[in-house]
């Protein structure tokens, strides 16, 4: 064992004594010594103290109550009791309140101490050694630990990753195979007739009278504007489900949009002769929404009104704040619908395919973008209708005041 490598302190009343466990040890260890419990308290203050060693019988204080003394300041260091005296009661009471390595009786045989004190030493570096061992295991636990849950956190989150880029993957295959439907079903159709209709005008073109041929001229551009308006719309639903489409909110004059889409959307009405009027809309009627998908709502809502409108009918376009909000209505005098197709209008996965009354063909689309469209910017959008006593497209959106 290496020498004056741990400290001993020992406390004493006899200063004969101290001297005397001074010279029997310093050469193995660093000895303090102190005549009462004070000054050896002191010393422990001022200095690490690995083993205490304490007469019993003091004046002030027994050796007992110094050593427990030391416990909550000190409670890595090994404790020993000298005693001229061998007393059961003492010893239970050493043992109890500070957990005393060895009761010695005195007088003591240096050999015999020194044994005592070297076994007291070893027990204390064991008790360091183990934990610091337990720390720096706790620590490679914890490390360890800390390891598991990065491993664990990054595999799940490679793991939602992966089932969101699965998910992304089923929803593009799902549009891929919705646009093929439309295009399929709902584009040739339209396609195919614009065709047949310029083949039968270029090959028969001598035998039409010219009001047949301008009434063909009037089918065909029919046929053209329904081509562009599914164009555009399959463009904005793919653009939208693809998460491109961005609100680009400002203030609008919606009187100015209603009066716009009426002149755009006249000479559809007038091949029908149907009446499409602007009704008790305050010309200072301001909105904040985004122009080209207000654009598109508005557009769809009379095109369609339109299409399911008879010849010499009506459409009436209103609009009258209400809150923080503008309602804007298309009312028409049309063919209505059942409360089955009312309530399914508006879902995103039911496809309806229906005719107007001049055979036009739709497909439903137009009305979901406008759902869309609406509630991005914070508003709804219902319709009310009966068979037969025509229906009415009712949407919100926020007021610019």
């Amino acid at each position: 064992m290496t020498a004056i490598k741990y400290n001993i302190l020992y406390v004493d009343d006899e200063v004969n004594n101290l001297h005397v466990f001074r010279s029997a040890f310093f050469r193995f260890y660093q000895i303090f010594t102190a005549a009462s419990a004070k000054e050896g308290m002191k010393i422990m203050e001022e200095n690490e103290i690995h083993l205490i060693i304490s007469d019993q019988k003091m004046p002030e204080i027994t050796g007992t109550e110094f050593l427990a003394a030391t416990v909550a300041q000190h409670p890595n260091s090994m404790r020993m009791i000298l005693s001229g005296y061998s007393d059961i009661e003492v010893i239970m009471e050493a043992v109890n309140k500070c957990g005393i390595y060895q009761y010695i009786l005195k007088p003591w045989d240096r050999r015999t101490l020194k044994l005592i004190i070297d076994n007291a030493i070893s027990k204390y570096q064991l008790s360091i050694d183990n934990a610091k061992l337990m720390a720096d295991l706790e620590n490679s636990n914890n490390a360890l630990e800390e390891k598991v849950n990065q491993r664990t956190e990054s595999l799940e989150q490679k793991t939602k990753l992966l089932e969101k880029t699965n998910e992304e993957l089923l929803n593009v295959n799902k549009i891929k195979d919705k646009l093929f439907s439309i295009i399929s079903h709902d584009l040739r159709g339209p396609i195919g007739t614009l065709t047949n209709f310029v083949s039968t005008l270029i090959q028969y073109q001598d035998a039409f009278s010219p009001e047949e041929i301008t009434e063909l001229a009037q089918q065909i551009q029919a046929s053209v504007i329904n081509v562009g308006d599914l164009l555009k719309n399959l463009l904005q639903w793919s653009r939208l489900q693809m998460s491109t489409i961005v609100v680009n909110a400002k203030i609008l004059n919606l009187y100015s949009l209603l009066e716009k889409q009426q002149k755009t959307l006249q000479p559809t009405a007038y091949q029908k002769n149907i009446e499409l009027v602007l009704e008790n809309i305050p010309k200072d009627l301001l909105v904040k929404a985004d122009e080209d998908m207000l654009n598109l709502v508005l557009r769809n809502l009379i095109g369609n009104s339109l299409k399911f409108t008879d010849k010499n009918g009506k459409i009436r376009l209103l609009a009258q704040k209400e809150g923080n909000f503008v309602k804007v209505s298309i009312n028409d005098s049309g063919v209505g619908m059942s409360g089955e197709v009312r309530e399914n209008l508006f879902k995103a996965d039911q496809h309806h395919t229906s005719y107007g009354t001049a055979n036009e063909k739709g497909t439903g689309l137009g009305l979901k973008l406008c759902k869309e469209f609406v509630e991005k910017q914070e508003g709804e959008i219902w319709v009310e209708s009966e068979e037969g006593k025509g229906s009415t497209f009712i949407f919100t959106i926020p007021s610019a005041e």
